[in-house]
């Protein structure tokens, strides 16, 4: 602390400080600017992911049913395909236990109340807050190393490029890394205060931790520990101190706890999801392959589903190593690896994610400044047992881009420091500190570009193109189908070349050849429109042909642009494909009417598809 007072740390960088959080609240404020004006705001209408769930159960609560005796569950169409809902519910441990850690889901709706359920006002609202990240770390750095750091970690936070993108979703993963860090420092404040309110408020927010995620639990036995072993003071103060801790954790779980004894749920369950990520995340198969039959056998307990997975190693124990080698390759690696959105498709859409920076920047300067403080650990032994926290998880379930984020104020917290320290080398000339300094940060970036590196085909899958399909769904269903084409050209650029031919791949060519078409008709341009549909109703029907199968739903809007283009005859074949291959499609109604229409008008010497 080089001998200052918090006060006069407080004091000297009062300035800087408030510059970068200004400086962090613009370029929150210009993102949300910049996809406010895209589909993004509705992106949790476009897919079933998370962002959906939420949503939904946010919609559920403001509709009533705040103590949650209609327990929301989603049921998304991968589940309906494993399951009956009833078998999932046994899975669950029963119907009445949460689908995840409640807070974020209540907290949405109160958003979503005051907000007169205008998603965008959510969205500014919840960047705002996350403009609170950079004081939190300021005040821990300046706890742990000195106000230099402080500004440094706050400054690093700021600008943070996935930080910024995370907090614009409707999704919890932003609000852990400011819950986390923000219980880290109050435990620091209260080791060193030693007043009973300090520990059971850094309890309470170890507790709204785990309300707003499962994986803080971790963080929160191995504190519980530190407070144990060293909380300073006599081994009675440690134990006041850890009671006073769980005392403040009691607190914050009292309101899930009362729930749960309400509705009939056990007082202890948080969530249903241990046992299914467990496995999704350790089998190294397919969800629907892997998860049914272990849980079946352990009926979602935690421990029985751990056993059965390790058995489902039993012939194969190699395999296990070689997942969570997997998963450290993405613990470390620069690429953010996309999980219900994708930080690639947020630059794509907002240039201050383009201008900021990332992991590939934090974490090689977040080991190097690792590396230097392992010699004093002791003094900072609380931000070494929040990493481990973080990384135990991450290896536990997966170390995906929005997972991750909860690591970074660690890796902040670390480059701060090692900043601070190159600073002072340099200004005192020593140039073996230095030297070491360099070499700490040269073998950080080689470990996490070149040793071990995660392969470039894991970076091109369909989850990295999805929030541009449902972009371009977007546009062409506000009738803006000049920007779907932009936008579904832009996907097919990205995958052509990088990914293998899938049914993704073929039914976004289809799409965009629809969109074009669709914008060609609005222009005017009926002759171009007719060959980019001649064009791509061939490519679609070669492509059934070569799979035996394929997505339907292309057949109908084509046959739609031929009888706009006053083509029925080539309309008509289409229609009874498409209600051949899926006549419980909810929109085979529309298709039959149309088929019925064109049937009664259509000349029979006409015939029927381009190429035919």
């Amino acid at each position: 602390m080089n001998g200052e007072s918090h006060t006069d740390q407080w004091s000297g960088s009062r300035r800087p400080l408030v510059g970068i959080v200004a400086i962090g609240i613009v370029l929150r404020l210009a993102h949300f600017w910049f996809v406010v004006h895209t589909p993004w705001p509705q992106h949790h209408l476009m897919l079933e992911y998370d962002d959906f769930m939420n949503f939904q159960w946010a919609q559920t609560i403001l509709a009533g049913d705040w103590l949650g005796r209609e327990t929301y569950h989603p049921y998304t169409k991968y589940m309906q395909m494993m399951a009956p809902l009833e078998t999932w519910y046994q899975w669950w441990g029963g119907k009445e236990i949460f689908h995840q850690a409640p807070l974020y889901p209540y907290f949405l709706a109160v958003l979503l109340g005051a907000c007169s359920e205008s998603v965008p006002c959510v969205l500014l609202v919840q960047l705002l807050l996350g403009s609170v990240q950079p004081l939190v770390l300021y005040a821990l750095a300046t706890r742990l190393f000195d106000r230099r750091a402080g500004l440094i970690a706050a400054a690093l936070a700021a600008a943070y490029g996935p930080f910024i993108f995370h907090e614009a979703a409707l999704l919890r993963d932003w609000l852990l890394p400011i819950l986390e860090a923000l219980a880290v420092l109050l435990l620091l404040k209260a080791r060193v205060s030693q007043k009973p309110g300090g520990w059971v408020l850094a309890g309470a927010v170890l507790g709204l931790a785990v309300l707003t995620k499962e994986s803080a639990l971790v963080l929160l036995l191995l504190t519980f520990g530190w407070v144990v072993l060293e909380g300073a003071g006599t081994r009675h103060a440690r134990g006041w101190a850890a009671a006073c801790v769980i005392a403040g954790v009691v607190l914050s779980l009292s309101p899930l706890i009362m729930r749960n004894l309400v509705v009939g749920a056990p007082f202890y369950a948080i969530s249903n999801r241990f046992a299914e990520v467990v496995v999704a995340s350790n089998s190294g198969r397919s969800i629907e392959d892997a998860l049914p039959p272990i849980m079946q056998v352990s009926q979602g307990k935690a421990a029985a589903t751990v056993v059965a997975l390790l058995d489902s190693f039993r012939t194969e124990p190699q395999r296990l190593l070689e997942i969570w080698l997997w998963k450290f390759k993405m613990l470390k690696d620069p690429f953010e690896v996309p999980n219900n959105v994708s930080f690639y498709f947020g630059q794509h859409i907002s240039p201050v994610l383009r201008w900021s920076f990332g992991y590939a920047l934090v974490f090689p300067l977040g080991m190097a400044g690792f590396a230097l403080c392992l010699s004093s650990w002791r003094q900072r032994s609380l931000l070494f047992v929040y990493g481990l926290a973080c990384v135990i998880w991450l290896m536990l379930i997966s170390s995906l881009s929005r997972y991750r984020l909860s690591l970074v104020p660690v890796l902040i917290m670390f480059a701060a420091g090692l900043l601070v320290q190159t600073g002072d080398a340099a200004r005192l000339r020593n140039l073996g500190r230095l030297t070491v300094i360099f070499c700490f940060v040269l073998a950080s970036v080689v470990f996490q570009r070149w040793v071990l590196p995660l392969p470039d085909g894991a970076k091109h899958t369909e989850t990295y193109l999805l929030d541009y399909w449902a972009s371009a769904r977007v546009y062409a269903g506000e009738g803006r189908y000049e920007q779907a084409a932009a936008e579904m050209g832009r996907l097919l650029s990205l995958a052509r070349g990088v990914m293998q031919r899938t049914a993704l791949l073929e039914q976004s060519e289809a799409d965009y050849a629809s969109y074009r078409a669709s914008a060609l008709i609005e222009q005017g341009r009926l002759e171009e429109a007719r060959v980019v549909v001649d064009e791509g109703t061939t490519a679609l029907l070669g492509a059934h042909h070569e799979r035996g199968d394929g997505t339907s739903y292309p057949l109908l809007n084509f046959a739609v642009l031929y009888v706009r283009l006053d083509e029925p005859a080539k309309a008509i074949p289409l229609l009874k494909r498409f209600l051949e291959q899926a006549p419980n499609d909810p929109l085979a109604d529309r298709a039959k009417r149309l088929l019925t229409r064109l049937e009664q008008s259509a000349d029979p010497a006409e015939t029927g598809l381009p190429g035919n």
